[in-house]
């Protein structure tokens, strides 16, 4: 009996010295072997014990990874290997990640904001384009806009058959600021809309610290609605007007002020700068469209992310009264904001456009210039979905006050590879890698430069 009782005590010493030992080396694997080489196969993102007093809800996170599954021998990865269980034939789900009730998701599909902020070679414009890309596939009957200042987008756009407008002096294309839709059903009068428009582009053109007179506004308005008389009228005989009408009818008008707008707008119709004086020759009515920005000089580059913004709207009014929502890319955000005017186009786009079904997405460079005046903060205040990839040191620190990123979460876009960051969506913050494969898609989505070389080499 004796003998029986001490092998039954040493068969639990046993059992206790190997569960103790399994759970030693899962404890290590945890906390303090954690490296890019083992990324994939822990669970708790943090390396040491330091770390771990700082993220007290890692640290529980950590303790019911041990004590509540390792008994049953279950654990669940830092890094999710994509499966095709994730697509969703119905919505747009993201999935961000897996919790131990099943997997966290977001229908972006159902996100009015998106923003994506990134260094250079950060791989911003790479995620820009995959989502593109997905939307064109998973959503055929939604249309795309793109507001493109360097050109990065137009072979992708061309590749899915959409339409790119080249911007500048020496293009072909043309879209003229009086383009008018008398058919369109809203709640306010086209025409009434198109003179606001006018008005804002006269006094963009006409300048000066105190912009347009009363009696100025009064002349340009009385104008417009002459110009498009015939349209309003429905005649069958009636043209749309160029914005040389304009100028010429507010030269038949017998107050001063009348000829001290039409001179600023000579520049734009009879002189150097005419690029804005020619009839739209562009479908923009495609499903997809890229409008390219690059090679204007600062006047033109005003007046045409004027107009631009102008056909933005006048689409997502459309395409809403058809029941079609419009996802809108905004490149280099961090340049269109320098102008006062655009800056202050985009804080409505962000507050009111969602209203009327569009999906926007801004890439910037620069997350501080978000910051630059409270007006434009409102931007980042109103962005729901957020993907930050690598940042630079200053970018680094107004992010950690401004959005409460700790110390660790810092380290992901910290001098990180391109496609690794932060998504961030509501009260969640997660960490990912993204690892494109290469081939045709990968070639179309690229903008690297050592990617181009390697593929002419390939050639």
């Amino acid at each position: 009996l004796g003998n029986r009782e001490q092998g039954s005590r040493r068969w639990r010493i046993l059992n206790a010295a190997v569960f103790a030992g399994i759970a030693a080396v899962i404890f290590y694997m945890t906390i303090c072997a954690r490296g890019e080489e083992t990324a994939e196969a822990v669970l708790v993102p943090f390396q040491n014990f330091r770390e771990a007093r700082e993220q007290p809800e890692l640290y529980r996170s950590m303790l019911m990874n041990v004590l509540l599954f390792l008994p049953i021998g279950l654990s669940l990865p830092e890094v999710l290997k994509w499966k095709d269980s994730y697509l969703s034939p119905k919505s747009f789900v993201l999935v961000l990640g897996e919790s131990y009730t099943g997997p966290v998701t977001v229908n972006l599909a159902h996100i009015p904001h998106i923003l994506l902020g990134g260094s250079t070679g950060s791989g911003k414009s790479f995620a820009a384009k995959r989502e593109l890309l997905n939307v064109f596939l998973a959503i055929p009957q939604d249309r795309i806009i793109v507001v493109d200042p360097m050109g990065e987008y137009a072979p992708l756009v061309r590749r899915l058959g959409g339409q790119v407008i080249e911007i500048a002096p020496d293009s072909p294309h043309h879209i003229s600021p009086m383009d008018l839709q008398m058919n369109i059903n809203d709640e306010d009068s086209p025409l009434s809309m198109k003179a606001d428009f006018l008005l804002s582009l006269c006094e963009l053109i006409v300048g000066g610290k105190e912009g347009l007179q009363p009696i100025e506004k009064t002349v340009i308005d009385r104008c417009v609605r002459l110009v498009y008389r015939e349209m309003a009228l429905g005649l069958e005989t009636a043209k749309t007007p160029l914005l040389q009408d304009l100028y010429e009818e507010l030269l038949r008008q017998p107050e001063s002020e009348a000829r001290r707008v039409a001179t600023a707008l000579e520049l734009y119709c009879t002189g150097s700068l005419n690029l804005f004086n020619h009839p739209t020759n562009v479908d923009l009515n495609s499903r997809v469209v890229c409008i390219v920005l690059k090679g204007l000089g600062e006047n033109l580059r005003k007046i045409a992310m004027h107009t631009t913004n102008e056909f933005v709207t006048a689409a997502v009014n459309a395409n809403h009264a058809e029941g079609v929502a419009t996802w809108c890319y905004f490149d280099e955000f961090h340049i269109l904001l320098r102008d006062p005017l655009t800056a202050s186009y985009f804080v409505t786009v962000w507050k009111m456009l969602r209203k009327q079904g569009c999906v926007p997405s801004a890439l910037t460079q620069n997350v501080k210039d978000l910051l630059a005046s409270r007006e434009i903060e409102n931007i980042l205040d109103n962005t729901d979905f957020m993907v930050l990839l690598s940042q630079a040191q200053s970018d680094r620190t107004i992010l950690a006050k401004q959005i409460g990123i700790s110390e660790h979460q810092l380290s992901y876009i910290t001098q990180s590879n391109s496609g690794e960051g932060l998504l961030f969506y509501g009260s969640v913050t997660i960490p990912f890698v993204d690892r494109f494969p290469r081939g045709e898609i990968y070639d179309l989505l690229t903008t690297k430069p050592e990617d181009a070389a390697n593929g002419k080499q390939a050639e």
